[in-house]
C-alpha cells in the first residue's frame, strides 16, 4: 500500500516539516521532508508493510523545537485500497497525557469498557477517524455525530460509539459517494445517563470524500479534560492490617483481603508505607519503618509462617499458634514481641528444610535477578546477630565490606552457612508472597503504589557496601515546618551525589528496578531532599541548626556589603546574656552559668549539642535543663561553611533573640539578606541539581507512576519542574503550600496531582478536629461551608463530606488513610483518636504500633458501609463503572 500522510500546520519562514521513522525498540529507520502544498504539509511514503513508530519534527533553521510521537497500524486487514491518505493533527499534547501512559494504567485500564464498532469488520467504508483520546472515567466513551445519514445527522440521541483498538478510539465510516465533504464532531457520550454530554472544542471538524480507489485515516488529539480519569487510593502500613490469620502484624498474604475490600468500593489503588527491613537493634525502636537497613530486603515480619509450612506438612507446636492468637487480639502492635514469635517460628521451619529450597526452580530464578543485594544483606544479618549490633564499627570481623569474604560465607561447607542461609530463605519466600499478592490486585484491577524513603539507616547494609556514597559526617532532617518548630533530625547520613553521579547514579537506578519488579507507583518521600537536603552536622541534635546542601554561602564581604556591622564572634557564636539565661532557666540559671558556661561562652567540653546529650546522659539530674540548652545553643544568625570567612544564616533568625536584640537598621538589612538567600540566590543551583536526579529516576524506574511528597519549604520553581517530569504532586488541605491560605481546598487542585485529607505523619482527621478550636471552627465554617458551631469531634457526616470533597476535586488521585476513611462509621473508629495516629515527626522515640480496630473480614461483611464508600466514589466519576 502507498500512504501518503497530511498535516494542517502553520509555518513560518525558516521552519520545516520531517518525519522520523523507527523501529520498536526506537532505532532511526528513516528521515523524510515533508512538501509544502496549500497551506497543508504532504509526504508520500511507497510500500510500507510493517507498524511503525513515528515522530513529527518541526525545525527552524536546522533546529528541532517541537515533536508529536505517534504509532501507525498498517492492519491489513481493514485497508483494502491502492492509496490510504492519512490526515493527520498535531495539537498540543494535554497535560497529564504522559502520566496517564504509565504502569498503573495498564492495569487500571485493562477492562475498561469499550464499545463494538458500528460497523462490520467486513462491511465497505471509505473513511476511518481514529482519536487519541486520554483515558477518561470510565462511564464515558467517544462518539461521533455529524451532518450525513451515514453519521446519523446529527441526531444526539443516536451518536456513534467508537471503538478502542491499539489503544487508540476508532470508528469506520461509508461516506455517500455523492457528497463532497461533511462536518463532524467528536463527542462524548454518558453510558449511564445515555445522552452526549460534551463536545470537541473549536469548528466542525470536515470529512472530505475520496476517490474511488482510496480510502482516508483521519487521526485526531481529542481532549475532554474535565473529564479525565480519576481514581480513589488507600494509604496505610501493611503493619496495621488486622485478618482472623494474622500474627499479630499485617502479611502479605493480607493483602488478598484488603484488594477484595476496596474492589467492593471502587478503590483503585493501595499505597503501602515503606515494607523494607528494619531490624537494626530487635526492638520497638525498628517499627520506624523509614529507617531501613537494606533499600532492597523486604521485612521478615510480614511472612506468613504458615503458607510456607503447611505445603509441607509441617506441624507448627499450639504454643507458637497461641502466642499468635494472643499478639492478633491486642488493642496495638506489639511490634518486638510480633518479631520474636516470628523468628522463632521461621527458625522452627528452617530447621526441617534446611537448604532443600536452593532446588526450586523459582528460587534459582529469584538468586540470579537479586544476588547484588541478597548476598550482603544476609551476611550483614549474620554479623548483626553474631556480634548483637548493627553497628559495623563495633563488629570484630567484617567491619569493612569484602564481596569475596562475603561469597565465602555462602559455601554449604562454611560452618556459618546455613545461618546465612536462612536469610536467604526469608527473603525469597518474602518475595513469593508479595509478587502473589500483587498479582492477584492486579487482576482485579487494582495497583499498588510502594513508598520510596529520602534514606536509609546509617547503620545499613548500603552504607556498610557503599560507604563511599554517603557523607557519614552528616544527618539528614527537614528545617522547621508544621510538624515541628525545631526542624527534624532523621538521623540518617546524606547522600554523596558527586559520587553517585559517577556511574550515573547506579545505585539509585538499581533501587527503583527492585521496587519496579512489584509495584506500579511510587510515592517519593521528601522529593524536596532531591533539589536540597537539609544537612545537619554529627555534633548538633536538633534539625535546627542544619542548612540546604547544595548551598551558595555568603562571604563576609557580602554581608557587610549590605550594611550589616558583620562580626563572626556576634553572628555565628550563640547569644547569651545574664537576662536570657535567667529568662530561660530561672533559678537553674546560676549553676548553667557557672557549670556550662565561661563568662557567656560555652565551656569546649560542653561547646556542641552533642556534647551537652552525652553529658547529660551520664548525669540525668539536671536533664531536664537539655531542651533549653539546645535552644540557647542554636540562638546564632549564621553557621559556619566549611570555606573560611563564608557562612549560611541559620533558618528563621527571626525568631532568636540574638536578632531581635538589633536595632531597626540591622534588622532591615539581615530580612533583605536573608530573603535572598533562601529564595532567590539558590533557586537555579537546586533546580539544575533536582532535574539531574529526578531524570535518573524516571529513566530507571521502568515506566511507574511517580508521585513526589513535596510537603514543607517549597521553592516556587518546584511544581514546574515536577509537572515538566511528569511527576504528581501532592496537596494536603490542612497545609496550603501559599502563605496567604489557610487552607488548600481540594476543588482547585491541578489534574497532575495526588490530594489527600492527611498523611501518615500528620493526625488523622478525628485526631487533628480538635487539636486546634479556632482552626477547626475556621474549616468548618469556611472550607466546609457550614454554619454555627463546630461539633467537638469530628462526627461522621463531618468526615464524609471531607471524604466527598476529595473525591470530586479535579485531581487524578485522592488518597485516604484507613483511619479516615472508617472515620465515616463511629463503629470502626478507637475511643481515643491520639491512638489512631501512625507517626509523630515531631517525636523521635514514637514507635509505630496502629493496627485497625476491626478485622478485614468484618470490613467485608458489612456490605452496607462498602456500599455507601462505593456510591460515594463512583457519583464523584472515581472507580470502575460497568
Amino acid at each position: 500500500m502507498d500512504f501518503q500522510f497530511s498535516i494542517a500546520y502553520h509555518t513560518v519562514l525558516g521552519q520545516c516539516i520531517k518525519m522520523l521513522i523507527y523501529d520498536d525498540a526506537y532505532k532511526l529507520l528513516a528521515c523524510h521532508e515533508f512538501r509544502h502544498e496549500d497551506g497543508n504539509w504532504l509526504l508520500d511514503l511507497e510500500s510500507i508493510k510493517e507498524d511503525f513508530n513515528y515522530s513529527y519534527v518541526l525545525f527552524e533553521n536546522g533546529k528541532a523545537i517541537n515533536i508529536l510521537n505517534r504509532r501507525f497500524f498498517i492492519e491489513t486487514d481493514i485497508f483494502r485500497k491502492k492509496k490510504v491518505k492519512v490526515i493527520d493533527d498535531w495539537n498540543p499534547v494535554p497535560t497529564g497525557a504522559p502520566i496517564l501512559g504509565t504502569k498503573p494504567f495498564n492495569v487500571l485500564l485493562a477492562n475498561s469498557p469499550g464499545s463494538k464498532s458500528s460497523t462490520d469488520k467486513k462491511a465497505k467504508w471509505s473513511h476511518i477517524i481514529k482519536a487519541d483520546v486520554l483515558p477518561m472515567q470510565s462511564r464515558y466513551i467517544p462518539c461521533i455525530t455529524g451532518e450525513s445519514s451515514s453519521l446519523n445527522d446529527w441526531d444526539n440521541d443516536k451518536p456513534l460509539l467508537m471503538q478502542q483498538k491499539n489503544g487508540i478510539w476508532e470508528l469506520k465510516i461509508l461516506l455517500e459517494p455523492s457528497l463532497v465533504s461533511v462536518g463532524y464532531k467528536i463527542a462524548l457520550y454518558d453510558k449511564v445517563d445515555s445522552k452526549i454530554i460534551a463536545y470537541q472544542e473549536g469548528e466542525n471538524c470536515q470529512l472530505q470524500n475520496c476517490k474511488k480507489e482510496e480510502q482516508v485515516m483521519v487521526h485526531q488529539l481529542v481532549n475532554f479534560e474535565k473529564y479525565l480519569w480519576k481514581g480513589a487510593g488507600l494509604n496505610l502500613p501493611l503493619s496495621s492490617l488486622r485478618t482472623e490469620r494474622s500474627w499479630g502484624v499485617g502479611e502479605f498474604t493480607d493483602l488478598y483481603a484488603l484488594v477484595d475490600w476496596v474492589k467492593a468500593t471502587g478503590v483503585q489503588l493501595i499505597q503501602l508505607l515503606p515494607i523494607n527491613d528494619t531490624t537494626a537493634t530487635h526492638t520497638d525502636s525498628d517499627s520506624y519503618p523509614y529507617s531501613a537497613i537494606s533499600a532492597f530486603a523486604l521485612h521478615p515480619m510480614y511472612l506468613n509462617v504458615r503458607k510456607i509450612s503447611a505445603p509441607r506438612l509441617i506441624k507448627l507446636p499450639a504454643t507458637f499458634l497461641d502466642k499468635a492468637k494472643t499478639l492478633n487480639e491486642a488493642d496495638t502492635l506489639q511490634y518486638s514481641a510480633a518479631n520474636e514469635l516470628k523468628w522463632e517460628v521461621i527458625q522452627f521451619i528452617f530447621k526441617q528444610i534446611g537448604n532443600s529450597f536452593l532446588e526450586d526452580e523459582q528460587w534459582k530464578t529469584f538468586y540470579a535477578d537479586n544476588k547484588e543485594w541478597l548476598l550482603p544483606y544476609a551476611a550483614y544479618c549474620y554479623y548483626r546477630d553474631m556480634y548483637k549490633t548493627s553497628d559495623f564499627k563495633l563488629w570484630k570481623t567484617g567491619q569493612a565490606y569484602d564481596a569475596i569474604e562475603t561469597e565465602l560465607l555462602f559455601t554449604e561447607s562454611n560452618a556459618a552457612f546455613l545461618k546465612v542461609a536462612i536469610h536467604l530463605f526469608v527473603q525469597y519466600h518474602l518475595h513469593l508472597q508479595l509478587a502473589d499478592a500483587i498479582s492477584y490486585a492486579n487482576k482485579n484491577n487494582v495497583v499498588f503504589k510502594a513508598d520510596l524513603p529520602i534514606g536509609v539507616g546509617r547503620n545499613s547494609v548500603d552504607v556498610w557496601v557503599n560507604p563511599n556514597l554517603f557523607h557519614m559526617q552528616l544527618q539528614a532532617g527537614a528545617p522547621p515546618d508544621s510538624f515541628s518548630s525545631i526542624g527534624q533530625n532523621w538521623f540518617f547520613p546524606t547522600y554523596n551525589w558527586e559520587k553517585m553521579k559517577e556511574d550515573d547514579h547506579g545505585w539509585w537506578r538499581k533501587r527503583m528496578g527492585q521496587l519496579s519488579k512489584y509495584f506500579d507507583a511510587v510515592r517519593i518521600d521528601h522529593i524536596l531532599g532531591f533539589f536540597r537536603i537539609w544537612s545537619i552536622p554529627m555534633t548538633e541534635v536538633i534539625g535546627i541548626l542544619g542548612r540546604f546542601n547544595p548551598a551558595i554561602p555568603l562571604s563576609a564581604e557580602q554581608i557587610m556589603h549590605h550594611g550589616i556591622l558583620f562580626s563572626e564572634e556576634r553572628f555565628c557564636e550563640p547569644y547569651i546574656t545574664g537576662e536570657l539565661l535567667y529568662e530561660k532557666f530561672g533559678d537553674s540559671a546560676e549553676w548553667v552559668q557557672s557549670t556550662l558556661l565561661d563568662g557567656y561562652k560555652f565551656k569546649k567540653e560542653f561547646d556542641t549539642q552533642r556534647k551537652l546529650a552525652d553529658s547529660f546522659a551520664k548525669n540525668k539530674s539536671h536533664e531536664h535543663l537539655l531542651d533549653g540548652l539546645f535552644n540557647l545553643m542554636a540562638n546564632v544568625i549564621f553557621i559556619r561553611d566549611e570555606k573560611e570567612y563564608h557562612y549560611h544564616f541559620r533558618i528563621n533568625i527571626f525568631e532568636t533573640s540574638s536578632y531581635n536584640s538589633l536595632d531597626d537598621h540591622g534588622k532591615r538589612a539581615l530580612n533583605e539578606l536573608y530573603n535572598k538567600y533562601f529564595f532567590e540566590m539558590q533557586n537555579e543551583l537546586w533546580k539544575e541539581a533536582g532535574i539531574l536526579k529526578l531524570e535518573a529516576l524516571q529513566s530507571a524506574c521502568n515506566n511507574m507512576l511517580l508521585c513526589g511528597e513535596d510537603l514543607g519549604m517549597v521553592p516556587n520553581f518546584v511544581p514546574s519542574v515536577l509537572s515538566e517530569q511528569h511527576i504528581l504532586s501532592l496537596q494536603v488541605e490542612r497545609m496550603p503550600k501559599k502563605s496567604d491560605q489557610q487552607f488548600s481546598h481540594p476543588e482547585f487542585s491541578a489534574y497532575d496531582a495526588v490530594v489527600t485529607p492527611g498523611t501518615h505523619d500528620m493526625s488523622t482527621l478525628r485526631g487533628w478536629w480538635m487539636e486546634d478550636r479556632d482552626r477547626t471552627q475556621k474549616f468548618y465554617n469556611n472550607a466546609l461551608g457550614r454554619e454555627g458551631a463546630a461539633p467537638q469531634d469530628c462526627t461522621p457526616d463531618v468526615a464524609t463530606q471531607i471524604i466527598a470533597q476529595h473525591l470530586y476535586s479535579p485531581a487524578m488521585f485522592s488518597v485516604f488513610l484507613m483511619q479516615d476513611l472508617l472515620a465515616m462509621n463511629d463503629r470502626f473508629v478507637k475511643t481515643d483518636p491520639d491512638k489512631e495516629r501512625i507517626n509523630n515527626p515531631a517525636d523521635p522515640n514514637h514507635f509505630w504500633n496502629y493496627r485497625m480496630p476491626i478485622l478485614l473480614e468484618t470490613l467485608i461483611a458489612d456490605a452496607t458501609f462498602s456500599s455507601d464508600l462505593q456510591k460515594l466514589i463512583t457519583a464523584s466519576g472515581r472507580g470502575i463503572i460497568a
